[in-house]
């Protein structure tokens, strides 16, 4: 009767770690109630809490360009950019273009930018090309636009 320990092991180990996702993004969550309940505006925050790249949420990400200091990056391509748009200001950069590193590399590396793509994945890789082009600070809308659409925020 006496069976392998190995799969009640593993079942534990992967058990543990659903746990810790599921804790995890619940403690991300309370923290962006305990942000919406309290009213702290996004500009009272600390940059470097944020980190200098990374992915934000929609909510994050609106309140980031509320604040009127950073330009909006659209690295879908022209099909996608007609179907819809977050702002209608934002620098158009198709990322399948073969010059789109030299057209990131040219634009002002001290400014603010928030990317967005379809679902956060061409907007994960830009952010870390413009960290590597030496650009200061850059935020990512994490689930683009896929998320943005499933939130209910309004589109162009």
């Amino acid at each position: 009767m006496k069976k392998s320990v190995l799969p009640f092991a593993l079942f534990i180990i992967i058990a543990s770690f659903i746990v810790y996702i599921i804790f995890t993004r619940s403690m991300n969550d309370m923290n962006q109630e305990q942000t919406i309940q309290t009213g702290t505006n996004v500009a009272q925050v600390d940059d470097e809490r944020l980190r200098n790249f990374s992915a934000v949420s929609p909510y994050m990400f609106t309140e980031l360009y509320n604040t009127g200091e950073y330009v909006v990056i659209d690295v879908r391509t022209p099909g996608e950019i007609a179907e819809g748009k977050i702002v209608q200001d934002a620098l158009e950069i198709n990322f399948y273009d073969e010059d789109f590193r030299d057209k990131l590399n040219a634009l002002d590396k001290s400014q603010k930018y928030l990317v967005y793509c379809r679902s956060g994945s061409r907007s994960g890789q830009t952010i870390r090309i413009m960290n590597e082009l030496g650009f200061e600070q850059v935020y990512d809308l994490e689930g683009g636009m896929n998320a943005w659409n499933a939130l209910g925020y309004q589109t162009l």
